[in-house]
């Protein structure tokens, strides 16, 4: 919105102070005749007063038919009212120029006749109640051009804005209003885009977990089912007890379950809430895998001489960490590796593992709630870690890539992050 303020502060002042000192040096043009224009005059008017104060007309006619085009008068000097101040140059030959609503007047001294010679007629002035009431409808006009110009990229954004939000609400999700640098409202049409996008991935993730939640609520639910059908049934108390451990085991799988959906749930909630702080991220790292149960398989951690800061949320760091390394314990066959580097423009933290990886076509797809690669095989999970974990990074304006890994030949999660700096 700076720039609407900025641009409309702009207008008005063109509009008005521009178009103010134009009109101004136009109807001082107008108005003031200069005085080379006046030269020719004076020397005729000159000439014609020495003429007629060396020989001075019988009568008045005699007098106008020296020039028709052009009133000349002579007045004598005693009948023509000058201020004191403009005497002594008129009298001494100087002309003087006098202006009237009529027009311009050119008055010589004749001194043998001791009469004033005046011509009139000349370059007449304009109207200067008409010219500033024309001048006054132009500076109006002007603005109103001016404004209508400034308005006009306005009211195409703003209709842009509203057919886009209109085709959104109808349910076509992929409208983005393709902003440009110069737009006056580049901070709306931004803001618009990431809500945009917002949505469309809440909707997404609704279906997704819709789909997902069904089919995995239906398998638990149906050997529940099963099991106290056959629970009521049974006679022998040792059934009974295997039964009793398999519904037990259904319902913890459901807690997990209803869990897992509520952590995912709270993860929209907690970024309007989340806090960034500097977080040593070496320390973090080992932190995650001294908590972390692995004693079948080894963690290396590979890491700079330096600790590395980065500006974001521990707890939520934290459980980014914890949720790929989990992925990669589980996976992994004997080995996984935890890689820091930085540089002046980010900071990465690869995990690799020897695992079976992941196949690239599915690499768009795992980062998904619900969605579990080819290769998990009969390992327990939801396919929410990786979905988890990218949401998080996008919260610190990060990115999460996956690829393979070069030495250990299992799945590579790289994790980069801007803005981070070595302590």
């Amino acid at each position: 919105m700076h720039k609407l303020t900025f641009s409309l502060l702009i207008m008005v002042l063109i509009s008005i102070l521009g178009l103010g000192w134009a009109l101004d040096n136009l109807f001082d043009r107008l108005t003031h005749q200069p005085q080379d224009q006046l030269r020719p005059y004076r020397e005729i008017g000159s000439s014609l007063a020495r003429a007629l104060d060396l020989h001075p007309p019988t009568d008045r006619n005699t007098l106008q038919s020296l020039n028709s085009n052009f009133t000349l008068s002579l007045t004598p000097i005693t009948e023509f009212l000058l201020p004191s101040e403009l005497k002594p140059d008129f009298i001494r030959g100087i002309p003087l120029v006098l202006e009237s609503d009529q027009g311009l007047t050119l008055n010589f001294y004749l001194p043998r006749q001791q009469q004033v010679l005046g011509i009139s007629g000349i370059s007449p002035a304009p109207n200067k109640a008409l010219l500033n009431i024309i001048l006054t409808v132009l500076f109006y006009l002007g603005i109103i051009v001016l404004i209508l110009l400034w308005l006009s990229p306005l009211i195409r954004q703003l209709t842009q804005l509203r057919e886009t939000a209109k085709a959104f609400g109808k349910g076509d999700l992929n409208q983005r209003i393709s902003s440009s640098s110069i737009s006056y409202i580049v901070d709306i049409e931004t803001e618009f885009n990431r809500m945009a996008q917002r949505i469309q991935a809440l909707v997404n993730d609704n279906k997704l977990l819709s789909s997902a939640v069904s089919h995995d609520l239906r398998t638990p639910l149906a050997r529940l089912r099963f099991g106290v059908d056959a629970l009521s049934e049974m006679d022998d108390p040792d059934i009974r007890h295997k039964y009793q451990q398999r519904i037990s085991a259904d319902v913890s799988e459901m807690e997990l379950l209803v869990e897992t959906l509520l952590n995912y749930a709270r993860l929209d909630q907690a970024m309007i809430a989340i806090e960034k702080k500097p977080v040593y991220l070496t320390d973090l790292v080992a932190h995650c895998v001294h908590n972390r149960d692995h004693k079948e398989k080894s963690v290396e951690i590979i890491a700079p001489g330096h600790p590395l800061i980065l500006m974001g949320d521990q707890k939520y760091l934290s459980m980014l960490i914890n949720n790929i390394l989990g992925n990669a314990l589980r996976h992994a066959k004997n080995k996984v590796r935890m890689t820091l580097t930085s540089s002046t423009r980010f900071t990465e933290l690869c995990i690799e593992d020897d695992g079976h990886g992941i196949p690239e076509p599915e690499r768009k797809t795992v980062i998904q709630p619900f969605v579990r690669g080819s290769q998990t095989g009969k390992t327990k999970g939801y396919g929410m870690g990786l979905a988890i974990a990218q949401r998080i990074a996008q919260w610190h304006q990060g990115h999460l890539d996956i690829f393979s890994s070069t030495d250990l030949k299992g799945a590579r999660i790289r994790l980069r992050f801007p803005g981070s700096k070595p302590s």
